[in-house]
C-alpha cells in the first residue's frame, strides 16, 4: 500500500465503504476501517507513517 488515504476512497469506488476513516493514534501510527460490499469489515494500517514521525 502506497497511500493509506487512496486505498480507503478507492475501496468506498469499488462498492465497499468507510466504516472509520482515516485517523491518528498519538505515536503516529496512521489506520483507517473498511468493509466489502459483503460487509466484512478491515482494519487498513499504515505503518510506515509511524516510521516518518
Amino acid at each position: 500500500m502506497d497511500n493509506l488515504d487512496e486505498l480507503v476512497v478507492d475501496v468506498a469506488k469499488g462498492g465497499g465503504r468507510v466504516v472509520r476513516p482515516v485517523a491518528v493514534f498519538e505515536n503516529g501510527l496512521r489506520f483507517a476501517f473498511v468493509a466489502d460490499p459483503e460487509d466484512n469489515q478491515l482494519e487498513l494500517v499504515d505503518p510506515s507513517a509511524r516510521a516518518a514521525t
